[in-house]
């Protein structure tokens, strides 16, 4: 076993190896895109760059190649900057960090940026802007300092959710539109969804859409990992930084990711007229040698002159003369831009990490064919053995059992109707821990397996019979069995027998488990 496990350890030590190498190699010229979008006639490109930019670029909207390509500085781009701060004042905020946020927004508005224009706004279930996007930056602070919190509940999902449709109502106007650089920075103890609102998934997509970058600053507690969790995932997908609010942050800390936004390099390319129909665009922007960069970009629409059919589109995209970026397969006669052929082309532009790739995945293949090799061959333990037994605790679920006679309880029993729904839990902390069972008219939740229909047992601060599912007309209801550390639905204590539904959280003990009945 230890020679196994030895190993196991060195090929894993192996392949971090690998892939730290080729991430050094990709960190040579590292480059994200924070932002994208198109006026009238150019597609602006917001991209931070670690170290000195490549020299040269390219940019092509799906096969056609673009022109008069420019690129400067973010301080000079005439559209300017705008930043929304938005603060959670709510009393979820604890009270030792809201000295921390006047500070820190003190700061934001200290190291603005050139043309920046800063908003601030509190919200709970609704937004409430405290100022306009101002350059009156001693007018900010003063909004800062005069944000007071008070008891509410907080719903930042539909907040933001509406946000973003205001400022793309912003971008889009037609008489007014704000073509510069957008940001937004959420303060906030954690993503909540207001029931029957807007989703999670739903503000994702809203997100990816609009490609407004998300700072985020997650106030700790004690139990919020999870809205934590689910608010960070907004940087993420918006290519943001995000920070954990607790008593290790410093202000330096968030003021030097956010003020990376004000040394941007801006790629400005114009728009073939060819192209300008108003739909949503694959785009490619290379930069020198070692820099390509795919996203998507909403094209505008043409005046209507020497705008071109779809048809026309695709017919001049298939006359034109391939860039170097693109080969023919003489004996397929057609564009050969599939995902093999990407692969083709990465390996010829950059070698030394297209093999390092290959090299790191081989050794992970190697560690995990190992691994599964070894412990399926491993022999077992003599049940004669003096190593004292180890007994799986959790409940134990017969579909059919015609000769059960031990303590066993049988889902199905020849003697009982059949069941005609299906109770599955899982754990909101730990997904992998997830436990079900079949019910006609109620089912028994707690840490006794002898008397439960579903047994947590890792959690002692679950009572042996906690609480009940009950069905009626085919709806379902959940009752509190007077157990110790009570029972929580979505936050809210259980004191009667209370409506539940699929996607429902309850909360037993110190677990918070997501409710699916089939």
């Amino acid at each position: 076993m230890k020679k196994g496990i030895k190993i196991t350890a060195v090929l894993l030590v192996a392949a971090v190896i690998s892939f730290t190498g080729c991430l050094q190699i990709f960190g040579e010229s590292a480059a994200k895109v924070m932002y994208a979008l198109a006026d009238k006639n150019n597609v602006k490109i917001y991209l931070q760059v670690e170290g000195d930019a490549p020299q040269g670029s390219s940019y092509q909207i799906g096969n056609t190649a673009c022109e008069d390509i420019t690129a400067k500085t973010v301080s000079e781009d005439d559209a300017g900057m705008r930043t929304l701060i938005m603060v959670d004042n709510s009393l979820s905020i604890p009270e030792q960090y809201r000295d921390f946020i006047t500070e820190l927004i003190d700061g934001i508005v200290d190291s603005h940026g050139e043309n920046e224009y800063i908003r601030i706004a509190t919200f709970a279930d609704d937004i409430e802007y405290q100022s306009n996007f101002l350059n009156d930056y001693t007018a900010l602070k003063n909004v800062a300092a005069s944000i007071k919190y008070s008891d509410q509940e907080t719903y930042l999902t539909d907040v933001l959710s509406g946000v973003l449709d205001e400022l793309e109502s912003d971008i889009n106007s037609e008489s007014e539109p704000f073509k510069g650089y957008t940001r937004i920075l959420v303060i906030s103890d954690g993503v909540d969804n207001k029931p029957l609102g807007i989703t999670k998934e739903e503000l994702n997509d809203k997100i990816k859409k609009l490609g407004i970058p998300i700072y985020t600053i997650g106030a700790e507690k004690a139990d919020n990992n999870s809205e934590l969790e689910n608010m960070f995932a907004l940087s993420r997908i918006s290519n943001a930084d995000s920070f954990v609010l607790n008593d290790s942050l410093s202000t330096e800390d968030v003021l030097s990711s956010m003020n990376k936004d004000h040394g941007m390099l801006l790629i400005t390319a114009a728009i073939p007229e060819a192209l300008k129909d108003g739909s949503r665009k694959n785009t490619l922007l290379k930069l020198g040698d070692s820099i390509s960069l795919q996203f998507e970009v909403d094209m505008p629409f043409g005046d209507g002159i020497a705008a071109a059919s779809e048809e026309a589109i695709e017919t001049e995209a298939t006359e034109q003369v391939p860039s170097e970026d693109y080969t023919i397969d003489i004996d397929d006669e057609k564009e050969s831009t599939g995902f093999l052929s990407k692969i083709s082309d990465f390996r010829k532009e950059r070698p030394a990490v297209f093999w390092s790739i290959l090299l790191g995945i081989g050794i992970v293949l190697g560690v995990i064919i190992y691994t599964v090799i070894y412990f399926i061959r491993k022999p077992k333990k003599s049940e004669t053995s003096d190593e004292p037994r180890k007994e799986y605790t959790g409940a134990t679920e017969v579909i059919r059992d015609d000769h059960d006679d031990h303590s066993t309880r049988s889902l199905f029993d020849k003697s009982q109707p059949t069941r005609t729904y299906r109770l599955i839990l899982t754990d909101v902390n730990d997904p992998s821990k997830i436990f079900q069972c079949g019910f006609t008219n109620s089912a028994i939740i707690g840490r006794d397996g002898g008397v439960t229909d579903i047994t947590i047992d890792y959690d002692k601060s679950i009572s042996k019979r906690h609480c009940m599912i009950s069905c009626r007309s085919g709806r379902f209801y959940i009752t509190d069995l007077g157990s110790s550390n009570k029972t929580r639905l979505n936050d809210q204590p259980v004191t009667t027998e209370t409506e539940i539904m699929s996607g429902n959280r309850i909360t037993l003990g110190r677990s918070t488990l997501t409710i699916n009945i089939q």
